[in-house]
């Protein structure tokens, strides 16, 4: 039998690469134009200076609240935006508890999501958080309220609303850390002395 000549070996290399490429190149432009057809909400966070809407939530004892920004108890406002079975967010939340024990007096947080009562009860139990949770059992399209198209999404709002960070997908200890770094920046503690 007779030896093949490297050449031929090298061809045959050469023109799976090329199929390769053409293949990836393909799916590329296939996900890009899914991505596209889904309008400008993929992978959406509220920008800065954007004005959140007040919304009226339920919290799990069945009252009705409003989310205000002009609460003069409060100079900013953490929002985090979850869905009870989503693991990203299961995991957000013993992080969220963390951060919540650090924020300034200030800073009031609150946990929203337009899921059932149940399943949100089903989640505090698993992961033991303290935090407040509002729910709006889908009465409004929250993310799309809140500018938000995924979750787990934690924004940081100053009076009036007024959007002056956002970070959006899963938090981990130095998302967290991130995190409590900038809503320091954007708040004065009330222990910090003034300069």
């Amino acid at each position: 039998m007779k030896k093949l000549p490297l050449a031929f070996w090298q061809s045959i290399i050469m023109m799976f690469l090329v199929i390769l490429c053409v293949l990836l190149a393909w799916q590329n432009l296939t996900l890009k134009k899914k991505m596209s057809s889904q309008g400008s909400m993929a992978f959406q966070l509220p920008t800065q200076d954007d004005s959140l809407p007040s919304i009226s939530y339920h919290t799990l004892t069945g009252d009705t609240l409003i989310l205000d920004y002009r609460d003069p108890t409060y100079s900013h406002f953490l929002l985090a935006i979850f869905a009870p079975r989503c693991p990203a967010c299961a995991r957000a939340f013993p992080l969220w508890d963390d951060l919540l024990r650090e924020l300034p007096y200030s800073v009031r947080f609150l946990a929203l999501t337009p899921d059932t009562t149940d399943d949100v009860r089903r989640l505090i139990e698993e992961t033991s958080v303290a935090f407040d949770i509002g729910i709006t059992f889908g009465e409004k399209n929250l993310g799309k309220e809140m500018g938000v198209s995924f979750v787990p999404t934690t924004i940081l709002t100053g009076q009036g609303g007024k959007v002056e960070a956002a970070w959006g997908g899963p938090v981990d200890r130095v998302t967290k850390d991130q995190i409590l770094s900038e809503i320091r920046q954007h708040v004065k503690r009330e222990d910090q002395p003034e300069e």
